[in-house]
């Protein structure tokens, strides 16, 4: 008994540490780690599976990778390049469509600010759109 509830707490924990390293802050930029103040944290509507409809993810800034299950990216102020995964999923109850696409945008950021990266989607297109979050 004792030995099952220690292999349940090392699991727990180990989960733990597992999902921690997700869905975090990807740094797509060179250098030291810089504050806030100083970068621009764009957020993706991020992969997970079966809990979403819908995927807007970042996969690229600049040809920097982004990682799958980033909830957002770091970069710095100016000019970007963003080529932007769009997923939908349709469920009715005869059938599930999904609809994938890829596109690339340009945007200006600028620092100390966050923004929202969001799509319209729909079978034969990806539409990226990225507003400023509101504080």
């Amino acid at each position: 008994m004792k030995n099952s509830m220690a292999y349940l707490t090392l699991s727990i924990l180990i989960l733990s540490v597992s999902i921690a390293g997700c869905y975090g802050t990807n740094k797509l930029h060179e250098g030291a780690e810089l504050s806030k103040e100083k970068v621009a944290i764009i957020k993706n509507i991020p992969r997970m599976p079966n809990r979403t409809n819908k995927e807007v993810i970042i996969q690229s800034v600049d040809g920097r990778k982004s990682g799958v299950y980033d909830a957002a990216v770091e970069v710095l102020p100016g000019k970007h390049e963003l080529e932007i995964y769009c997923m939908l999923r349709k469920e009715t109850f005869f059938k599930t469509s999904v609809y994938q696409n890829v596109a690339t945008i340009q945007i200006i950021v600028e620092a100390g600010k966050e923004y929202n990266l969001d799509a319209q989607i729909d079978n034969q297109s990806c539409l990226p759109e990225m507003k400023e979050a509101k504080k």
